[in-house]
């Protein structure tokens, strides 16, 4: 659990472990104090005192890709999850998910959430279940969340390939499962709704500051560029296409993403041409590719393979 900032919600994430029903001895929770300026620490000691499966580290502020980092190299259970301090685990679902990871033999086991509206109120349910594949194949077939959240990780398969999360970086769930996806050999997807996900209405696809919708955009091709770097060094023209396509999809999901939110955000069409010019010349433009997301595909087919309708259609994308 990364803490920073979260006096208002980490008492109840850390409940709604304790309360899950699991033996406390075949568990334990690793609270990652990522220097949080508020009472946030205070709250979780109280913890520590009362459950020796509970402990603290602190550290210098590294984001939250730092912070799962530390966990990952501090854990010692064959499974990981990752509890975001606002959000929280539903009743008697742990001991479900270990036991179906168990049956399954996964090295990432995907589960079912609900994304919750401040007001308490149901804003989306995710829930399937697919057969256990590997996980290109994987995610060609299923596509679930995005999030490292909605998943149980074997962590000697996180070890084996040094799978950490890029630290201070608004997307690190999207770049972190690109990597994760293509190196597993054993993914599967249970319907069971085991967490709850608040819509924090703070966050950074939320938040209106400009400075952070900058950052996001700096955040969008950094990952961009990872993935596309990692991309090129894992396969070459003998490999096989659905390693190819993969790559490629996550890529040009990547780049209509990142025109697409600029776009609703108000930002003039000269910066969009500028930030075109500037992918072009980086070889990070990817638009050729198919993508599983219908918006974004019809984004890239009609906008951007068809740049100039974009300052005729500005106007529309905030009201999408």
């Amino acid at each position: 659990i990364p803490v920073y900032n979260v006096e208002k919600y980490v008492a109840r994430a850390i409940e709604s472990v304790l309360q899950n029903g699991f033996d406390a001895n075949r568990y334990e929770i690793i609270v990652v104090d990522d220097e949080s300026p508020d009472n946030s620490l205070a709250i979780v000691n109280q913890y520590v005192q009362k459950h020796a499966n509970i402990r603290v580290i602190s550290q210098s502020n590294k984001g939250l890709g730092g912070a799962r980092n530390t966990g990952i190299g501090n854990a010692t259970g064959k499974y990981l999850l990752f509890l975001d301090a606002d959000d929280w685990y539903l009743p008697d679902t742990i001991l479900h998910l270990i036991s179906e990871a168990e049956r399954l033999q996964v090295e990432i086991l995907e589960f079912g959430a609900q994304g919750i509206n401040p007001d308490r109120s149901v804003a989306y349910t995710k829930s399937m279940r697919s057969d256990v594949l590997d996980g290109i194949n994987y995610y060609q077939k299923y596509r679930y969340l995005d999030s490292a959240c909605n998943k149980l990780y074997n962590r000697d398969f996180l070890a084996k390939y040094d799978l950490l999360f890029l630290e201070k970086l608004y997307i690190e769930d999207y770049e972190f499962n690109t990597r994760a996806m293509f190196r597993a050999q054993k993914v599967a997807a249970i319907e069971l709704i085991a967490a709850q996900f608040l819509q924090n209405p703070e966050s950074i696809t939320r938040n209106t500051e400009h400075a952070k919708h900058l950052k996001m955009q700096e955040d969008i091709i950094l990952v961009i560029q990872k993935i596309n770097d990692f991309y090129q060094r894992n396969t070459d023209a003998n490999s096989a296409p659905p390693a190819k396509n993969y790559f490629e999809q996550k890529l040009a999901f990547l780049t209509a993403t990142l025109f697409y939110q600029l776009l609703k955000r108000n930002f003039a069409f000269a910066d969009l041409v500028n930030l075109r010019k500037r992918l072009q010349q980086e070889q990070l433009f990817f638009v050729d590719s198919v993508i599983f997301d219908r918006k974004k595909e019809w984004f890239r087919v009609v906008f951007l393979r068809h740049f100039a309708l974009l300052r005729i259609a500005k106007g529309l994308f905030k009201y999408i």
